[in-house]
């Protein structure tokens, strides 16, 4: 929390409620590079697409959309009305 707060992306007094700051725009071509981060945190084998926009993980953080989808390490597939977005094979 400390670093966060250092960092202006949470506001708000020791020990009281927190409140979110600044939120830095991360470009559309970083959205695979987050997914990514984010199936490695989470330690599972694939998100939804939108579950990115989601993610408590990156509430501090205001992402673009409409690109970022040729992240060389992941591949976007569809089930019925999900789009999910695994780690790709590489072997």
């Amino acid at each position: 929390m400390t670093t966060l707060r250092y960092l202006g992306l949470l506001a708000g007094p020791d020990g009281g409620p927190l409140l979110l700051g600044s939120q830095p725009t991360v470009h559309s071509s970083l959205v695979g590079w987050l997914t990514h981060s984010l199936l490695l945190t989470r330690q599972v084998g694939a998100v939804g697409v939108d579950e990115l926009f989601r993610a408590f993980e990156l509430a501090t953080l205001k992402l673009e959309s409409g690109g970022g989808f040729d992240y060389p390490l992941l591949e976007l597939h569809a089930e019925g009305s999900r789009v999910p977005w695994p780690l790709r094979d590489l072997i």
